[in-house]
């Protein structure tokens, strides 16, 4: 069986004053008036269903989630002890998995992507299981990078390995860290790179064998959570374990040092919904190239975002510029400088201003 594993413990600092500790991006309505969490399980359901479906998260978010999904299984909600980054993450998917099916493909995506062709999404999952489930591999959904982007992890591919369905497969030549912005126009520029996605598909058994290779330490307090599997003890041992566990991605803690491992070149449309600016590319403009979400009066005002709660945004002669009202806190940024809205976030923090961020 084929099992979905939603990740869903991100903060969106980024995306701040809408996205805040208590209200993470998962819980905001970015692409259309559902939960981003929402959109993430319908997108799957049609090539996995809702039993079949886990979303991991952790302690703060839990019970949003759970009101946001209503009909989802209370059960199929992993609540992480403390968040450790997605190497722990996953491994503890991966023991749910082989606990309900030893012989289980999970399928690994993230709760925060815009994807615009969701039925070449699900054919490029299914291509990514079909292969996976029969090989000790990993298949990892990689994009043509569209802007030399310094947010995003990239892929050096090399040669073809296969074709299936009519998707082809390429061997993973090396993963790449965030870059910065002149080593990512080389990689434009190079034309074997591609952004990771941050989207895996394996066999949830041979997950637990890259742990136990690549992350040995990581792997023993793995096998202790799955000796207290249906016991009593299983909430106490899991959190001594993700007490224990490095804060460590899947990326640098495995992907990085393996050899067996595929990328499918996707062109199904995807964007990860980092910052502001990816409503830029994911929704509609005006007539002066503005996205407006809420009461907005505007003159002389191109190319802005503009999103409103409750109060009336006016704006007189501006342009480019990101624009977000909520009760709390109004941010007004270039659109350009959209990825430093995480500093002040920090530097709410620094000043206890807890009630803000």
């Amino acid at each position: 069986m084929t099992y979905g594993v939603i990740m869903a413990g991100g903060k969106g600092t980024r995306l701040w004053p809408e996205g805040r500790k208590t209200r993470p991006k998962q819980l905001l309505s970015l692409i259309d008036h559902r939960p981003m969490i929402q959109v993430a399980v319908d997108r799957l359901a049609p090539l996995i269903p809702v039993d079949r479906q886990i979303i991991v998260t952790t302690r703060e978010y839990a019970s949003e989630i759970a009101r946001a999904l209503p009909t989802f299984p209370a059960e199929n909600i992993l609540v992480e002890p403390l968040g450790k980054d997605t190497a722990p993450c996953i491994g503890w998917a991966a023991l749910k998995v082989i606990e309900r099916d030893p012989a289980a493909t999970m399928a690994v995506v993230t709760a925060d992507h815009f994807i615009a062709d969701e039925t070449g999404f699900r054919e490029v999952l299914h291509a990514a299981v079909t292969v996976a489930k029969n090989a000790p591999l990993v298949v990892v959904v990689g994009f043509v990078p569209l802007r030399p982007d310094t947010g995003l992890g990239y892929i050096r591919f090399g040669h073809e390995t296969r074709e299936i369905e009519g998707i082809q497969f390429y061997h993973v030549d090396e993963f790449v860290e965030k870059p910065n912005k002149a080593r990512a126009i080389e990689y434009i520029e190079d034309g074997r790179y591609l952004w990771n996605s941050g989207m895996f598909v394996m066999q949830a058994r041979h997950a637990l064998d890259l742990f136990s290779r690549f992350l040995p330490r990581h792997f023993a307090l793995l096998q202790e959570i799955r000796s207290s599997l249906g016991t009593p003890d299983e909430t106490v041992v899991t959190e001594n374990a993700y007490q224990h566990f490095d804060r460590v991605s899947l990326d640098v803690g495995i992907m990085e040092k393996t050899d067996n491992v595929e990328v499918i070149r996707a062109d199904f449309g995807w964007l990860d919904i980092g910052t502001w600016a990816a409503l830029d590319q994911i929704s509609l403009h005006d007539a002066r190239g503005n996205v407006v979400r809420g009461k907005h009066v505007g003159l002389d005002t191109e190319r802005c975002i503009i999103r409103t709660n409750s109060s009336v945004v006016a704006t007189l002669g501006v342009h480019d510029l990101v624009i977000i009202e909520t009760d709390a806190a109004v941010l007004v940024c270039p659109k350009s400088r959209v990825q430093e809205v995480r500093n002040l976030v920090e530097t709410l923090e620094r000043e206890g201003r807890e009630d803000l961020t």
